[in-house]
């Protein structure tokens, strides 16, 4: 009985292509010996003019040269260039392997995780017999004999998932062999790939496929062969793929293998497409390329030349005003992977294929989704950046909907710049956010008149214009870290401060829940007045205001940390920001949202606290050290988001954790 079937695995590769951490999987196999060095040849000159003059936009790349008209989404990647050297560089810097001091293991990981999904359904869903390799390890077969006896035992540490152990093995044995790209601490052959989605009018459902060059032929040959070996080893059905390829197979899925011996057939016909399997994958290789595609046409078509003038994909969305938008802040410079995706259209063919009532139920229509068209690039300067870019629908700028976050333009009071050099954590969110989420309540959710919270949220809301909450290390006057919050406040309807309505609300919760403080008492704090309670576990509630914008914090510290920060007394997260980072996604004032995150910094508080309550847990540690390694080796980010013209951007910026960046 196979565990796996064949469309899930099939499927699983394709999602593979999608992933910058996981490319996609490759490999090939030797042939005609003539055509295979003349291929090689080519293979060779074309790299050489990408190293010589190498293409800003990954639609100049020659492999982008061969996707099909209809392509209305691709994935490009180019490890050849400076920036993705780097990156992988600064990705072997991130991870950590899976206990602390050892380097990154792709199997070891597998490995970890498998356990942990395994263990979480104690139930087998076999009887298995006594192995020898360790439990839980991807090297424990996927095949289960059958009971022969009433008396066969179950071990809940030996059950067998049916679809997570078959795709962990897939990725390891790909990655093992060379095939995935990008993966910390192991090499790659591959160099260059663009996956793709196709969408012809006159086919039901999208095509999909993925054209890629390795460093050499030979070797790329050996690995499809080895390929195809592991495929049929694992008990899959592949089948030999006719034309002038080196090596060429398809991976035919178990549901289409089992109607064909239901029908009388041992294998679907290898010349009758109508017979072949519709979400079949198929392989090829010829000389340095490999192609992969769930249809003969599509995987045919990297080997082909492409015409002078002849219209591609890579032509037709290049042209395309949609593309150009998107691509206007995207120059190019220092990318090494790039996504596209034409958002309109897919909607538009998942309306044509939806059953009506499906249609229907959506929370919204298919002709005003908010957003038209999406690219996602990664790049690599002083450090690793991702960003998004969302094309915004005119009609949904034009009507002010509520899903557009710029229907009322405010003052931003949450950025950077307001949030000390020293912050563990910090979120700001725009005003503009708020309403986008009022407006996306009141437009989708259902009302239940036994829900009124709903409309209580949605009041709490109206009262703010903008919000940032913080966690700052711990002043040593207490165990707990300093927590702030600073918020610009609407003007209430029935002329209530804010200030007193969390007042009053603290009292309330904190004679609720019967927790002992003192009264409420008044100091100065940078010359601003400030209302503060203390607890005797040296927690407190610092309140102050000004204008508009209300302060909250739990010591007198964090309070004057903001203040000075806010006033350019004292540095902030913007100050840290170094070279291309200093743009206006992130050294802004206009941001819709900003974030941050230090690893480090939270390891660091989380064993200051650990180490304050040691007396209370007998020295035992709250947290492992593995999970603490995680924590730091997740670095530093910056994240925000951006409008203009159109165009909605998230990026990110990843720093590694001895980068001297705060």
């Amino acid at each position: 009985m196979k565990s796996p079937t064949l469309r899930t695995a099939a499927l699983f590769l394709l999602i593979l292509t999608c992933a910058i951490a996981l490319a996609l999987i490759s490999g090939c196999k030797g042939g005609n010996e003539g055509n295979t060095a003349s291929s090689q040849g080519d293979g060779l000159l074309a790299r050489v003019k990408d190293v010589v003059s190498p293409p800003t936009d990954f639609l100049d790349l020659p492999l982008a040269e061969k996707l099909p008209p209809t392509t209305y989404g691709f994935f490009a990647w180019d490890a050849e260039r400076p920036s993705a050297k780097q990156y992988i560089r600064f990705a072997e810097s991130l991870a950590v392997g899976t206990t602390p001091g050892e380097p990154f293991s792709l199997r070891a990981w597998a490995d970890k995780l498998l356990s942990s999904v395994e263990a979480s359904d104690p139930a087998p869903s076999h009887p298995v017999p006594s192995q020898t390799v360790p439990e839980g390890s991807l090297d424990q077969t996927n095949s289960h004999p059958a009971a022969t006896s009433p008396k066969t035992t179950r071990s809940p540490a030996t059950r067998r998932d049916p679809i997570v152990r078959p795709l962990l093995q897939l990725v390891v044995w790909l990655s093992e062999n060379e095939l995935v790209p990008f993966v910390p601490n192991q090499k790659s052959i591959l160099t260059q790939g663009v996956a793709f989605v196709e969408l012809k009018d006159d086919l039901p459902l999208p095509g999909f496929g993925a054209y890629l060059r390795a460093k050499d032929a030979s070797t790329l040959q050996k690995r499809l062969e080895s390929f195809q070996q592991y495929l049929k080893e694992k008990g899959h059905t592949v089948q030999p793929v006719p034309g002038k390829y080196a090596t060429a197979f398809r991976l035919v899925p178990e549901s289409s293998t089992e109607k064909s011996r239901v029908a009388g057939q041992t294998t679907p016909s290898q010349n009758d497409p109508a017979q072949a399997a519709p979400f079949a994958l198929h392989f090829a290789s010829s000389g340095d390329i490999l192609s992969i595609a769930t249809t003969e046409p599509l995987l045919a078509r990297a080997f082909e030349e492409v015409n002078e003038g002849a219209v591609t994909g890579a032509s037709r969305i290049r042209k395309s005003d949609t593309y150009q938008k998107l691509r206007k802040d995207f120059t190019g410079e220092e990318e090494f992977a790039l996504a596209y995706l034409d958002v309109d259209r897919l909607l538009q063919r998942f309306g044509q294929m939806a059953p009506p009532e499906v249609v229907q139920e959506l929370p919204f229509s298919l002709q005003e989704f908010p957003a038209e068209s999406a690219a996602w690039r990664f790049s690599f300067t002083d450090t690793a950046r991702t960003d998004i870019n969302l094309l915004v629908r005119e009609s949904a700028v034009a009507k002010g909907q509520p899903l557009h976050p710029t229907t009322q333009k405010r003052k931003m009071a949450a950025h950077f710049g307001h949030a000390p050099s020293d912050s563990v954590f910090y979120l700001g969110i725009n005003g503009s956010v708020f309403d986008a989420i009022r407006g996306s309540v009141a437009k989708f959710a259902v009302r239940d008149p036994n829900s009124p919270n709903i409309g209580e949220a949605m009041d709490l809301l109206s009262r703010f214009s903008s919000l940032a909450i913080g966690v700052l290390p711990s002043d040593g006057s207490t165990v707990f870290p300093g927590i702030f919050a600073e918020m610009e406040a609407n003007p209430a309807p029935d002329g209530e401060s804010p200030l007193q309505l969390i007042k009053g609300a603290l009292t309330t919760a904190a004679q609720k829940q019967g927790i002992p403080a003192t009264a409420w008492q008044q100091k100065q704090v940078e010359e601003l007045p400030v209302e503060y309670l203390l607890t005797p576990l040296g927690l407190g509630v610092f309140l102050s205001s000004r204008d508009s914008k209300f302060y909250l914090t739990t010591s007198e510290s964090s309070l004057r940390q903001l203040l000075l920060t806010e006033n350019g007394k004292a540095k902030s997260l913007k100050d840290s920001l170094k070279g291309s980072s200093r743009d206006e996604s992130f050294h802004g004032n206009s941001q819709l949202f900003t974030a941050y995150f230090n690893g480090e910094r939270t390891v660091s508080l989380l064993q200051s606290i650990e180490s304050s309550l040691a007396l209370f847990t007998g020295g035992k540690p709250l947290i492992p050290a593995e999970q603490l390694q995680q924590i730091r080796s997740a670095g530093i980010s910056y994240t925000a988001a951006t409008y203009h013209n159109q165009v909605m951007t998230f990026s990110g910026l990843t720093y590694a954790p001895e980068k001297k960046v705060p």
